[in-house]
């Protein structure tokens, strides 16, 4: 290889590492950007609920249009289709539980704090699904459990009787009531309490 050839290859080498270089300080600039504007924003505690998908996404991570009816964020469950008027609405339940059951380990987690605080702002026609509600205090808590995961919430409705709703057997049990989310209908416990014995 002559001289001259060298200083070519070697001038192509620095070339190519500068453009290298170049490129991935101008990615990690723009990352930064992206996530300091996501923050300013207050985006990065709004979760996305994608139509027809099992979990929601958080929104700093979505970089074009995701078709969605809900999202998330500080408390709110937020319906964002076209249907008006919105209006805020709370759990009418006076206490609640959570249970997960993982193989043969069952967790309970408290809601009541969630609750107090947890609103959906939606039409008085359209009502979140049962699963939303957990998805929902999911992200707030930031406990994720299994698909496999039994989960029932265990409430005292806002007539003082003692629920247990299956979230798989019970997840369109909820509608709009006075003003508040409640429970459809009383829901019958899996199993009866009273047994009666003929003689």
């Amino acid at each position: 290889m002559t001289l001259r050839s060298y200083i070519f290859v070697s001038c192509i080498k620095l070339w190519n590492w500068a453009t290298d270089k170049c490129i991935q300080t101008k990615h990690r600039i723009s990352d930064v950007y992206h996530d300091v504007s996501y923050y300013i924003q207050n985006k990065h505690h709004t979760w996305i609920f994608p139509n027809d998908h099992t979990l929601p996404l958080p929104a700093s991570h979505i970089s074009n249009h995701v078709p969605a009816k809900w999202t998330y964020a500080s408390h709110e469950l937020n319906y964002i289709g076209m249907e008006t008027p919105i209006q805020s609405y709370k759990l009418s339940w006076l206490s609640a539980k959570i249970s997960i059951t993982e193989e043969e380990s069952e967790k309970e987690f408290d809601f009541d704090s969630f609750m107090a605080k947890f609103r959906v702002n939606t039409t008085p026609t359209i009502v979140p699904k049962l699963t939303m509600i957990l998805l929902a205090w999911c992200a707030e808590t930031k406990q994720w459990f299994s698909a496999n995961s039994k989960i029932h919430f265990h409430i005292i409705d806002d007539e003082g009787n003692e629920q247990t709703l299956s979230l798989f057997a019970d997840n369109n049990c909820l509608a709009i009531r006075n003003g508040k989310i409640s429970i459809r209908e009383y829901v019958v416990p899996p199993h009866d309490p009273f047994t009666f014995y003929h003689a």
